[in-house]
């Protein structure tokens, strides 16, 4: 677990660095004050690892859920993982981060008139408000609502497994899923904390972009 948690740090810190520093830049200062985003491949580029760390964490913490949903379902199996198996189903999480965040590299380009890094279809308000009401649609099942389904499934699994074993349990055993218990409850808080902080600015992100959708097919 604590190999889990280590790779969590490392996105969540990449977050912090190639997300959030980004986005602060744009905020508080003119773009073009901003590196990398000055030109259209600096423009691709940080458009693209903005996201990376924020699906890498997602999904690294999927495959820490499914490692617990293993470890209680599954013991045996579950032993003979190391710390190779871990490394190696971080390392899927992590590709299927840069493969899921390439649209980024093809979606936006640096305007000049503007100095933004702005959709290739923005001067299309038809057509713009389409394709990112289906890019948005995308972003919340690939980082939002499939992860959710398949953490509340691994969850859902394990509660049900420790309920019917508390039952059945000697003192010895009880003693023995303590030290299963205790990393169980870490994950589960890393994830009460995922769904805590995403759903608010997923559900408003949804809500803007199909109120702005629909505005723009009326007119």
């Amino acid at each position: 677990m604590s190999l889990f948690i280590a790779h969590l740090s490392i996105a969540d810190l990449s977050v912090a660095i190639f997300n959030v520093a980004p986005n602060l830049c744009e905020i508080v200062s003119f773009p073009k004050n901003c590196p990398l985003q000055t030109n259209t491949i600096g423009c691709k580029i940080t458009g693209y690892m903005s996201l990376v760390p924020i699906y890498g964490s997602t999904y690294v913490l999927v495959v820490a859920t499914f490692d617990r949903f293993l470890a209680m379902n599954y013991p045996f199996k579950a032993q003979r993982l190391n710390s190779k198996h871990v490394h190696l189903m971080s390392g899927i999480a992590w590709v299927a981060a840069f493969i899921f965040s390439s649209p980024q590299l093809f979606i936006f380009k640096y305007n000049e008139e503007t100095q933004y890094c702005l959709a290739e279809w923005i001067s299309h308000p038809v057509i713009h408000s389409k394709l990112a009401a289906g890019y948005a649609i995308w972003f919340a099942l690939a980082i939002w609502i499939l992860p959710t389904v398949v953490i509340v499934f691994c969850y859902g699994n394990i509660v049900l497994t420790v309920w019917r074993s508390e039952r059945s349990c000697t003192r010895a055993q009880h003693l023995e899923k303590s030290k299963i218990i205790k990393p169980l409850q870490i994950t589960l808080a890393i994830v009460i904390g995922y769904l805590i902080c995403w759903s608010p600015w997923m559900v408003a992100t949804l809500v803007l972009q199909f109120n702005a959708t629909a505005n723009v097919m009326c007119e």
